[in-house]
């Protein structure tokens, strides 16, 4: 709770005796002053401001409250940014206008409430379809109604919805003191959804939304093989842009390379792996790594208007397995999910190749 000095609207103006003594502290004493006329405040939370009108004192107080309300965003293909908010009550923090609630994610806002008195805002968010390479389109809007009266007892309400078709509003709407309230945006029905491995984008949109505050996760390994992983670059390539030969150039340098997944989308699918490596090698007493670092360098000739790299293939650990994700009321099961961890102290080999202006993709040299 906070109290804090009056404001415009309807205060609540209780004499600083009256307030005192029903609050059971006893006033110290004042001096004959006439510009010392405050009395000790009786709390931490309390203050009284008198001022002289009229040539009276008046006592005014105003007991403010901050109170939680949350949205959040359990889809896995929407993203909602805030468009404004509006309302008759006192803003104590929210987020920034066009701030995103990603799929997985929430916004808090924490507003203003006076005692005696009800008070409503409104937020209202554009809502915005992500495609495959994370681009957003509105699609339409959500609006969510926060209300908290103080009158005679506390009560929170909070409502929501939207014309965007597939979207389900869900919300805790009325809560007691205490009780946080909260909207739920989301674009499944409740229970388990299964995405098998003939379902890569699905699976990888998914996978993308672990670590993100309203998701939890879990990994089961099944089966594990060692074998070659996919190419990786080493350094940079480089290219000739002039008409001659580019003689004696080096070309790699040194690379960390992490984990490789079979999960095939248009953004980066970014993963903590770290505790999936942990759930593998409990299971199996086999430490698997999630990085690795190689250096490896080679001197060539660049031909004229080519570009030259250098690219590695090492030895993995290819874990096949299922993962449990739930985000709001609904589960997707992943099945058959490919991983493939680098082993450190495994071998590596490379192969340096060239591309011309034409297109033409054309291996050097392999050791």
């Amino acid at each position: 709770m906070r109290v804090s000095r009056s404001v415009t609207g309807a205060a609540v103006r209780i004499s600083a005796a009256g307030l005192l003594a029903a609050l059971g502290v006893v006033a110290a004493a004042t001096t004959s002053s006439a510009a010392d006329t405050r009395p000790t405040a009786p709390a931490a939370a309390t203050t009284v401001d008198d001022r002289a009108k009229s040539g009276r004192e008046s006592d005014t107080m105003q007991v403010a409250y901050t109170t939680g309300f949350q949205v959040n965003n359990t889809t896995t293909t929407y993203v909602l940014s805030l468009n404004r908010i509006t309302g008759d009550g006192g803003v104590d923090s929210t987020p920034p206008v066009a701030a995103w609630a990603r799929p997985g994610e929430y916004h808090r806002y924490e507003l203003t409430s006076y005692l005696f008195k009800t008070v409503t805002n409104q937020a209202v968010y554009d809502v915005l379809k992500l495609d495959a390479d994370g681009n957003g389109t509105r699609v339409g809007d959500l609006k969510v109604t926060m209300k908290e009266s103080r009158i005679y007892n506390r009560t929170n309400v909070m409502t929501g919805s939207t014309n965007v078709p597939g979207l389900r509003v869900t919300a805790s709407g009325y809560a007691d003191d205490g009780v946080q309230p909260y909207l739920t945006v989301s674009d499944s029905a409740a229970g388990m959804v299964t995405l098998g491995p003939d379902q890569p984008e699905a699976q990888g949109t998914v996978v993308a939304l672990i670590g993100r505050p309203l998701v939890t996760s879990t990994y089961t390994p099944k089966k594990q093989v060692s074998t070659m992983g996919n190419p990786y670059l080493v350094g940079s390539p480089v290219t000739n842009s002039s008409g001659k030969v580019q003689g004696s150039t080096t070309i790699g340098g040194s690379t960390t390379h992490g984990v490789d997944s079979s999960f095939t989308v248009g953004t980066e699918v970014t993963v903590e792996y770290g505790p999936i490596a942990g759930t593998i090698s409990a299971a199996w007493g086999k430490t698997v790594s999630t990085s690795t670092t190689v250096s490896q360098e080679i001197a060539a000739d660049i031909p004229a208007h080519t570009t030259v790299w250098l690219e590695a293939t090492s030895d993995v650990t290819r874990v096949t397995g299922d993962f449990t994700v739930t985000i709001g009321a609904t589960t997707y099961l992943l099945k058959d999910t490919t991983l493939d961890f680098p082993q450190n102290g495994g071998k590596t080999a490379y192969t340096l190749r060239s591309e011309d202006a034409a297109g033409h993709v054309a291996t050097l040299r392999t050791f």
